[in-house]
């Protein structure tokens, strides 16, 4: 009589053809392999009512189930198209679906892998917490999509980290190739490129910025612990696999169809079955229980049952696979060469420790094992990878608060281990929050007390005002640029910074905390960049120079007859003060300034985002000059700019202007990149020069004073060298890099709606080719 090992034997060859002929009918499946667990971790059935399910390393993850950590708790997944993806902390996650064509690839490790094998289509829901991936070049055919409450991520094949919090949102960090983010209600997507990052919090425009430091090095230490522990896993591992995936989509599908229908029924349904038939009189014997398929001697690995509902991912072939992929496993490979077994193993198993942090482990007294148990598996790991510090450092570090300890994990080895050598003073730890005790204690001198108005009081109040904000990055990426030191440049780029990032209303009796700044100091702050790339844009243009008084803020509102700007204009002739906006900058009202001559300076209103202008609004100085300026669409309606030479609207993407009014005396300039639309706009003074400049104009109810010079430059300049388009039976194609008259223009009351009407009374207008709108 054959055993039932001795049967899987016999059939083991068979079944990889059993489950290809099964689908025929049915697009193969991609497979997802639990390649690391640290609890606490609970997997979920998202089709069963949330119930939850056992499941160990080597097991697949079945297509829709959720995964959520807890505080310390972290898994690592590898994808059968090769991708490796880590679940922090504190997260909850699914792959809802995953697709991948059957591929041919021998002799391989998925290290070998620089491509993915064949085409896939990835779909993963992030409900929260933060994934860190690490994918190999997807084909032109593929998709890999990670989808949030606030917008999609899409990937070609890069590394990177996407974390998503209901308060804060998300924090996208990109440190090889790009991620396109498309955020929701958005038509277009946001190419975030290696390097760089991208914010954006809820309610609010996504923000553009640098990688933080921290986060492109905890993205490597995640990826490269991924690779360690997977590389060696062969590919044919991986096509087996995705064979047990496929077959157990089929059975779920098959169930789903007929549920109530007895074991025999369902026979029919069953895959062709190449499965070899028990002689006769010779029964098959019955199935041992699921238990663990780990062998007893194994300390490593928890004993947990295995679920024994049709629903797991465990038949025949599972056991041998489970095997293998641990065996393929280094960490857990490595741990099994320690030879170290104790009454702590099974509690140690879940640290994922190398052989050289299992053998410092056990050299420590039970007192300090103890300890490094109760602690994340990070941290456990960090205090046993760490060559410097022995028992009485690490002794020492379990005796300071778990405040101060935190504070310590925060900081870079070489600082970690000097302050635990030297024993600092709790006390004097947590005054120094990284400033000159810090730097001080990786010198060896380590002052009595840190001194009123220092470093350190500054440093502790901007750490207390970025606490628990959207902000703290801005404080996390100067202490890794400074190596967990703050010194003065350091620290003042963050106090800018915090005001620069914050929201703003301006009244009618001031703007409580608005400061201003130079230029060149805001200008050069690495958490402005926005502002400081379109202030740049605008300096190309010509329209500002030299040094500027700065307002800034995140968001902007400057109510109707707001006065809250007047100090800075004091005195200010012929200087330039900047108002600036990183998000939106709304006018609710009318709005005035330099009413003086000795307070004559002009003016330059920038945001990244929207700039919003109450219906009838009028800004207005009798001696100062005007520039608008976004990166975002811009639309006047009403709106009245009387100003004293020159007034200025430069948009960096469409600008609008409906029944709109302007009064200069020397030049009035209205500028875009792509479409300049005009319907109603007046000059209520005879000013000398009038410039509108787009990839393509189209002008309705315009009337240019005659005495007025009139330049209209479009992409494609004037036909036949002189003449817009007439008419609005023009086709859109045509009015493409054109300037375009679709009705009603005219010069100095005269319509010029026609060539004859242009030549007669158009001689001030001249149309032009412009390279760069």
């Amino acid at each position: 009589m054959k055993t039932f090992r001795g049967l899987l034997a016999v059939i083991g060859p068979l079944f990889l053809l059993c489950v290809t002929n099964a689908q025929n009918e049915e697009s193969g499946a991609g497979a997802v392999i639990l390649a690391e667990v640290v609890d606490p971790v609970v997997f979920r059935d998202g089709d069963e009512g949330g119930e939850e399910k056992k499941m160990i390393p080597g097991m697949l993850l079945p297509e829709g189930y959720w995964v959520e950590t807890g505080q310390g708790g972290n898994v690592l997944l590898l994808l059968s198209n090769g991708t490796v993806v880590t679940i922090t902390e504190n997260s909850k996650m699914r792959v809802d679906s995953f697709d991948q064509e059957p591929f041919e690839t021998e002799g391989t490790l998925v290290d070998d892998l620089r491509e993915e094998p064949s085409s896939s289509n990835v779909l993963v829901d992030l409900e929260v917490g933060s994934l860190v991936v690490q994918t190999k070049k997807l084909n032109k055919k593929s998709n890999f999509e990670i989808s949030t409450p606030l917008g999609v991520a899409g990937i070609r094949g890069t590394e990177f980290k996407m974390g998503f919090d209901p308060k804060a949102g998300i924090q996208l960090d990109v440190t090889e190739s790009t991620v396109a983010f498309t955020p929701r209600g958005a038509g277009r997507a946001m190419a975030v490129r290696a390097g760089r990052g991208l914010s954006l919090a809820p309610g609010r425009i996504p923000i553009a910025r640098p990688v933080f430091p921290p986060v492109a090095v905890e993205i490597e230490a995640f990826n490269g612990r991924a690779r360690r522990s997977v590389g060696k896993t062969p590919v044919t591992f991986v096509k087996r696999s995705m064979s047990e995936a496929s077959r157990a989509r089929f059975l779920k599908k098959r169930n789903r169809r007929a549920p109530s229908r007895s074991r025999d029924e369902n026979r029919e349904n069953e895959p062709p079955a190449d499965f070899p038939e028990p002689e006769p009189n010779e029964p098959l014997p019955p199935a041992p229980p699921p238990v663990d398929p780990i062998a007893p001697a194994d300390p490593f690995i928890p004993r947990t049952p295995l679920s024994a509902d049709p629903g797991s991912i465990f038949f025949p072939g599972a056991i041998n696979r489970i095997d293998e992929f641990l065996e393929n496993n280094m960490d857990v490979t490595q741990a099994r060469k320690t030879g170290r077994v104790g009454k702590r193993t099974r509690e140690l198993a879940k640290l994922g420790l190398s052989v050289g942090e299992t053998n410092r482990f056990y050299e420590f007294n039970e007192e300090i094992q103890g300890n490094l148990l109760k602690e994340s598996a990070a941290t456990g790991k960090r205090l046993l990878g760490i060559d410097s510090i022995g028992q009485a450092e690490v002794d020492k570090f379990f005796r300071y608060s778990p405040e101060a300890r935190s504070k310590m994990l925060g900081l870079p080895d070489g600082a970690f281990a000097n302050l635990l050598k030297q024993g600092v003073d709790e006390n004097l730890l947590m005054g120094a929050s990284f400033g000159e005790s810090i730097a001080a204690s990786q010198s060896g001198n380590l002052p009595a007390a840190p001194p009123e108005n220092s470093l350190n009081t500054r440093a502790m109040a901007l750490a207390e005002r970025f606490k628990d904000t959207s902000q703290s990055y801005v404080l996390e990426e100067l202490l890794a640029e400074g190596e967990g030191v703050l010194d003065e440049a350091a620290l003042r780029k963050g106090e800018v910074a915090d005001l620069l990032l914050r929201d703003y209303r301006l009244g009618s009796t001031g703007a409580t905390g608005l400061t201003s700044f130079d230029s060149s100091e805001v200008l050069a702050n690495p958490f402005y960049q926005e502002i400081s790339s379109l202030y740049a844009s605008l300096e190309n243009d010509q329209l500002v120079a030299g040094s500027a008084k700065v307002l800034g803020g995140a968001n902007l509102i400057v109510e109707a007859n707001s006065q809250a700007l007047s100090p800075y204009f004091a005195g200010a002739t012929g200087k330039t003060v900047v108002l600036s906006a990183a998000g939106s900058l709304t006018f609710e009202g009318d709005f005035s300034w330099a009413s003086k001559p000795q307070d004559a300076a002009r003016l330059v209103v920038m945001s990244t985002g929207e700039t919003k202008f109450a219906n009838g609004v009028t800004l207005k100085s009798a001696t100062g000059d005007l520039v608008l300026s976004s990166r975002a669409d811009m639309n006047l309606n009403g709106v009245e700019l009387d100003v004293a030479r020159e007034a200025v609207i430069r948009g960096m993407r469409d600008v609008s202007l409906v029944n709109t009014r302007i009064g200069a005396d020397s030049m009035a300039t209205v500028k875009a990149v792509r479409n300049l639309n005009v319907d109603g706009l007046s000059f209520s003074r005879g000013v000398s020069s009038i410039l509108m400049e787009a990839t393509t104009i189209r002008l309705s109810n315009v009337n240019f004073p005659a005495s007025s010079m009139v330049r209209l430059n479009s992409l494609k300049g004037a036909i036949d060298g002189r003449y817009p388009n007439f008419g609005t039976a023009v086709p859109m194609a045509d009015q493409i890099g054109r300037v375009n008259f679709l009705k009603n223009v005219s010069s100095g009351g005269n319509q010029i709606m026609t060539r004859q009407a242009f030549d007669q009374y158009g001689k001030n207008v001249m149309i032009g080719k412009t390279p760069r709108p």
